[in-house]
């Protein structure tokens, strides 16, 4: 083998070894960035899935708080209903006892 042969040899294993060298670099950088981005973007997902969790957990709260808040004004404005209702109801009795005995009086009247 002459000497031109042995120098493309090395020079073409130089370059080749440096192309491998370069490229096993970059494949360990990329590797690293794109599992810390990776890593990143998990970390955000799970931060917004507390926040999403956080934010629901204070709705259901502040719904159970209101809901309890209409069941107690409904109770009693159920009970001023019912109130009126029996008030309402004596004077209907009260009415029906003074026509009957008026229409009584003029049913005498007229025999």
């Amino acid at each position: 083998m002459g000497f031109g042969k042995k120098l493309y040899l090395g020079s073409f294993g130089t370059i080749l070894i440096t192309i491998l060298i370069i490229a096993g670099v970059n494949f360990f950088q990329s590797k690293t960035s794109f599992l810390s981005k990776g890593k990143a973007g998990i970390q955000e997902v799970n931060e917004n899935v507390a926040q999403s969790s956080q934010v629901s957990g204070q709705v259901a709260n502040e719904i159970s708080e209101v809901l309890e808040a209409s069941q107690t004004t409904i109770s009693s404005l159920s009970a001023n209903v019912k109130e009126k209702a029996v008030a309402l109801e004596e004077v209907i009795e009260q009415l029906r006892a003074m026509t009957s005995a008026s229409s009584c009086k003029k049913c005498s009247k007229n025999v």
